[in-house]
């Protein structure tokens, strides 16, 4: 059995408890995951994280009440005391003639989002970040000597899983991967420093975070430049922080 269809089934029979408790309608939304990433300062790592996750959501209605529960417990006897657990919230809440879930006929085909899902991502080598991290903190140095240092340099991916179930008639779910690495510099002509605005730092078409761009054709170095048009003199910026005391 494959793990989608082992998670499929296992939604599938926390709705069939739910129902046996009395829910007219039930929701299963689940998902397991895992995340790793790393920061790097002056050529050390200051950060590194690894982390699973694994959760299950359970959706109920009972008489036009809606109850809600949550669990991180996917061991049979505590799925269905986690099950009875939501049912017994929706008997005690207050009921509502628009509380429901959509039918099948709401729900319809589910739309193609394309592929989500890379393998290439989720079997990165462990110590890729730390490399892609270091090198850009180098590189990113080498390319102006203002260039005096960063506020922050890190890499990391994630790998998730996620299945959707309704007693409406809808199973489904998607696998998803995410890599990404971003970088903040410092830069100072000697006399001032200049850090990224929050604009700069927002990700613009194929880019990753914190403006690291995914492009193969980075913008060139323009001589006796400032090293960013969008930065702001750290200087100027404490100056009027002063003048407003």
């Amino acid at each position: 059995m494959s793990t989608r269809t082992k998670y499929e089934q296992l939604a599938k029979n926390v709705i069939q408890r739910a129902r046996r408790r009395g829910a007219q309608q039930a929701e299963v939304y689940l998902e397991l995951g895992r995340q790793s990433s790393c920061r790097v300062r002056d050529g050390e790592i200051q950060d590194l994280t690894e982390a699973t996750s694994k959760g299950l959501g359970l959706r109920v209605v009972c008489n036009q009440r809606l109850g809600f529960a949550f669990t991180s417990d996917f061991d049979p006897t505590g799925l269905n005391q986690f099950a009875d657990r939501a049912v017994d919230l929706a008997s005690a809440a207050a009921p509502h003639r628009l509380n429901g879930l959509p039918n099948a006929e709401d729900l319809g085909t589910p739309s193609d989002v394309g592929e989500l899902y890379d393998p290439k991502v989720a079997s990165l080598q462990p110590d890729w970040k730390i490399k892609a991290a270091l090198e850009m903190e180098r590189a990113g140095k080498a390319v102006d000597s203002r260039i005096v240092a960063f506020d922050s340099v890190g890499a990391g991916e994630q790998v998730a899983e996620v299945i959707i179930a309704s007693s409406e008639g809808f199973v489904g779910g998607y696998s998803g991967t995410y890599a990404f690495m971003y970088a903040a510099p410092v830069a100072s002509d000697g006399r001032r420093r200049w850090r990224p605005t929050e604009a700069s730092c927002r990700p613009r078409s194929g880019a990753t975070k914190s403006g690291s761009s995914t492009s193969s054709n980075p913008p060139k170095k323009s001589a006796g430049r400032r090293p960013s048009a969008r930065c702001e003199c750290w200087a100027q910026r404490r100056s009027r922080a002063s003048g407003r005391r």
